[in-house]
């Protein structure tokens, strides 16, 4: 229990350093963020789901001593969240533009949120993957595994790239999210590889 509240922990203050890295490029950047989470929130909701319903499932599985068959289903719900996200990226992606009209602000500012919104429109399915492997390989009790996979690769990659490119590049918030998601590949990467070994099986 304590690994899996430090990671949460970790992860949690890993967001607020993120989000305050992106701050230093001005309050219409902050704006921006504050639309595109609002709405990329609500949509982040299937694939959070299909975690939480993929850990209970895997976990029962493994209990039972299916180990075969748990790691069948963690690639078939993989599978199918990684659909969902990309029907539900689409989604996103077609109502960018209009969600930001709902704010009065200036269309500076609905225009930067608009792009910020495709960008986590584009890069669901990543996160969605990226999820499905935390809660595949958190079902098999390894917790100083998911440790590191989750917030361990927050505070070694993902904020120093973005301290990097807020502080000493002349890029502006979509080029730098861009390049910054596009780490996240890594991520996914290495659960792909851990949850093909089969290292998360353990009958418990």
């Amino acid at each position: 229990a304590l690994p899996l509240l430090l990671n949460e922990t970790l992860w949690s203050l890993g967001q607020t350093v993120m989000s305050q890295q992106y701050s230093a490029l001005g309050i219409q950047v902050v704006a921006a963020f504050n639309i595109n989470s609002t709405i990329a929130n609500v949509f982040n909701v299937a694939f959070i789901a299909f975690g939480d319903a993929t850990a209970i499932i895997m976990g029962q599985e493994l209990g039972s001593g299916q180990l075969d068959t748990a790691k069948h289903d963690a690639n078939r719900l993989a599978c199918f969240t990684l659909l969902l996200c990309v029907l539900c990226g689409a989604a996103l992606f077609i109502v960018a533009p209009f969600f930001p009209l709902i704010y009065n602000t200036e269309p500076e500012i609905q225009a930067l949120a608009t792009g910020l919104i495709r960008c986590s429109a584009v890069f669901m399915p990543l996160y969605a993957y990226e999820n499905s492997s935390y809660f595949t390989i958190r079902s098999g009790g390894r917790t100083g595994i998911t440790f590191l996979f989750d917030s361990g690769f927050v505070w070694a990659v993902t904020i120093p790239v973005a301290f990097f490119l807020t502080h000493y590049t002349g890029f502006t918030i979509l080029p730098i999210v861009i390049i910054v998601n596009l780490f996240d590949f890594i991520k996914a990467g290495v659960g792909f590889v851990m949850v093909q070994s089969g290292m998360w099986i353990r009958d418990l």
